[in-house]
């Protein structure tokens, strides 16, 4: 269950219905974000920290292998960045009086978004136990 969790309005049947169809010994992935700015409206609903998702695998026997945070505070300030430029960028495209500024500004913009990425690889080392985590991953097995 990759990034699908958080667009689920009733998140707690779907976990339930993939720890009903895996077996035992069988392993489950379970990705979504913390921190992340309102996407694939209106079916964006929640966010969860690895405590909330956590919480969703309570009433199922279940053993953690694994439980992955990424992220820190400056990936989240380059990413949220990015994607309020790209934002502002589609809003200007849908307009068919502003389509003509978008297009110079894109070219402009998406220099600074790559060069964001890059800024952000070496510094997403830095603080590794970091409160500010964009992904968690819950990797668990069944038992």
């Amino acid at each position: 269950m990759l990034q699908v969790i958080e667009h689920l309005p009733q998140p707690q049947d779907a976990i339930d219905e993939a720890m009903r169809l895996l077996r035992k010994d069988g392993v489950l992935i379970i990705s979504t974000v913390q921190s992340y700015p309102i996407h694939d409206e209106p079916y964006d609903f929640f966010r969860y920290t690895v405590y909330g998702m956590k919480q969703l695998l309570l009433k199922h026997k279940h053993k953690s292998l694994e439980v992955i945070s990424e992220g820190n505070i400056f990936v989240e300030i380059f990413q949220h960045l990015n994607v309020y430029l790209m934002l502002r960028i589609k809003s200007l495209v849908n307009n068919k009086y502003t389509l003509l500024i978008a297009l110079p500004l894109l070219i402009i913009i998406l220099p600074i978004t790559f060069l964001n990425n890059l800024i952000t690889y070496p510094l997403q080392f830095i603080d590794k136990k970091s409160k500010f985590g964009i992904i968690n991953t819950l990797i668990i097995k069944k038992i």
